[in-house]
């Protein structure tokens, strides 16, 4: 086994982590995802911007606008992913980790999410 040498950069932690790890650690650490939904009027994918958190294990959380157009999106149609992107805006974006989770979109039950 060969000794890593110090004064080279080292990989991430993530790196090192299996592809379920990295995926999840990925995803509790994002801040911003993209929202992709079905346009209710055409059908075509629409797809925005949304600030991102995640409750304790590990459900992507969004509060969004009852007035924007990927909340109507999913009134009509629940479907949705969410892209999450790794980079924070260094290096290569194509490099970086990212995630895409695919699943239907529903309100919090939780007693403290808001209305």
């Amino acid at each position: 086994m060969a000794a890593q040498d110090p004064d080279l950069p080292q990989p991430p932690a993530e790196a090192k982590a299996s592809p379920g790890v990295a995926a999840r650690t990925l995803v509790r650490r994002a801040l911003k995802a993209s929202l992709a939904t079905l346009d209710a009027g055409t059908g075509h994918p629409y797809a925005s911007l949304v600030t991102i958190a995640t409750d304790v294990d590990g459900t992507p959380l969004f509060l969004i606008s009852t007035l924007a157009l990927h909340t109507k999106n999913i009134a009509n149609d629940d479907r949705i992913s969410l892209l999450f992107d790794g980079t924070d805006g260094r290096g290569d974006p194509l490099a970086g980790g990212r995630v895409t989770l695919i699943g239907r979109a529903a309100k919090s039950r939780r007693p403290t999410a808001p209305e």
